[in-house]
This record gives C-alpha cells, sequence and structure tokens, in this order.
C-alpha cells in the first residue's frame, strides 16, 4: 500500500494510544549482503529518506499528550512504525491568569490547576502567558524564564537541591528556598557559578570550617563579595 501520511500516522497512534504497547529496542546483528557498491549505495540512500522521522507527527503527539516530554517517530522498511516516548515528569509551578501552570523539566506546560500543587518547584515573583498543556511555557515577562532556567540547571548540576521555591520577583535580588529550611540569596545572576558553589559549601556540613548544620534554619546571602574579591556569606538564623 501507500506510505501513510504524517496526519494518518498522528490519527493511528491517538485513535489507538491507550492499547499501544511500547517494547525497547533490539539492536540486531546485520549480514553483510554481497553485490554491486553503487547499488548498495543508491538503496541505502532510499531507505535512508525513506525512514527518516516524522517531524510533523511527532510534534503533533507530543503535544496532544503533553505528559510525553518527546516523541520520536521512525519508519523502518517494509512496514514498521517505531515510536519512542519520553514520559514528561513534573518538577515546577507557575501561576496564571488562568491557574497554575505545572511544567516539566523542559518548561513544557503538562497541566493548569485552580491550586499550587505541592511538591513541585514553586516560581513566585513570574507569571505564565495563556499556558497551553502540551506547549512550551511563555512568561509575561521573557528574561525572568531565561533567568529561571538558569538558575535552576546550574543549581542542579551543582547538586544544590531539592529546591522548593524559586523567586523572580526582583532578578537583582534572586533567591531561592533550599530545603524548605534555608532561604539562598543570589543577588543578580553575576558570578552564578561561583556563588552557587559557595552556596553549596555553607549548606553542606563539613565542606568548610564554617558550613551548616544540618537541622539549621534561616537566610544565607551569598549575592556580594568584598574587596579582595572573596564572597562575604551573611548567615541570619531563623529568618526566611
Amino acid at each position: 500500500g501507500a506510505e501513510p501520511s504524517d496526519e494518518e500516522v498522528f490519527q493511528f497512534v491517538l485513535d489507538r494510544w491507550g492499547t499501544l504497547r511500547f517494547s525497547p529496542e533490539v539492536e540486531a546483528e546485520r549480514r553483510r549482503e554481497p553485490g554491486n557498491p553503487k547499488r548498495r549505495q543508491r538503496e541505502a540512500a532510499k531507505a535512508a529518506a525513506k525512514a527518516a522521522p516524522s517531524t510533523k507527527a511527532q510534534q503533533a503527539i507530543a503535544a496532544a499528550l503533553p505528559y510525553l516530554e518527546s516523541v520520536e517517530i521512525k519508519r523502518r522498511l517494509p512496514d514498521t512504525v517505531v515510536i519512542t516516548a519520553t514520559p514528561a515528569v513534573e518538577t515546577c509551578t507557575v501561576e496564571s491568569a488562568a491557574g497554575w501552570a505545572v511544567l516539566s523539566q523542559s518548561y513544557k506546560v503538562l497541566r493548569v490547576d485552580a491550586e499550587a500543587p505541592a511538591g513541585l518547584v514553586r516560581i513566585d515573583g513570574a507569571q505564565a502567558d495563556a499556558p497551553a498543556p502540551g506547549q512550551p511555557v511563555k512568561f509575561t515577562e521573557e528574561d525572568k524564564l531565561s533567568v529561571l532556567q538558569t538558575v535552576l540547571s546550574k543549581a542542579q548540576a551543582q547538586g544544590l537541591g531539592p529546591i522548593s521555591e524559586v523567586d523572580l520577583t526582583n532578578t537583582l535580588e534572586l533567591s531561592f528556598l533550599y530545603q524548605d529550611r534555608i532561604r539562598i540569596v543570589l543577588g543578580t545572576t553575576n558570578d552564578l557559578d561561583y556563588k552557587i558553589k559557595w552556596a553549596w559549601e555553607m549548606v553542606t556540613p563539613g565542606q568548610t570550617s564554617d558550613s551548616l548544620g544540618e537541622e539549621e534554619r534561616g537566610t544565607l546571602d551569598v549575592s556580594s563579595r568584598g574587596e579582595d574579591g572573596l564572597g562575604r556569606a551573611r548567615w541570619r538564623a531563623g529568618v526566611l
């Protein structure tokens, strides 16, 4: 029969999503076939073109099924369609005019709730602009989204977590809440790698002689440096 179109593949997957059974791909050893080298080259080029991923269909599926972080569709000769789906993980939540948008790790909108869900990173001081499930989130103040992404990615890379709240109200006075017990004040995004590494050393017992204890609560300000270029931490016990 004729090659199915992107729209047909998309509709097929949506209609049968609940009954589809997925299994990991299996690599099989391929026997080398003798023959004319130029002919094999032409056949390989045709096969590669025919097996190219259906970008339009996979984007449509990801949008229609928001709890899939990504969808990859490949066609394999003669009549096989391989669908690789990565589930989305609820990561953070931000307020909007319609409610609280729940976002995935790639900042895709998964759903919109009337109230802020518990257990996610709460984004304060920013607002999502008309969030739609399955679509990338947009902020009413676009620069705040990039600031959020930078702060969370650098904190994750440093192993500074869990983070329960990020305050973007003033991007010159950025802060986040660590383990629900220590508010870490970063100030601006200048020297962010240094500040986050320094904050990690301060909140991780045993890293320095001044490291905080596991039960201490308060605000740790690592936003400034002295004239010697070294950081100056300010600790306010009990104040969040």
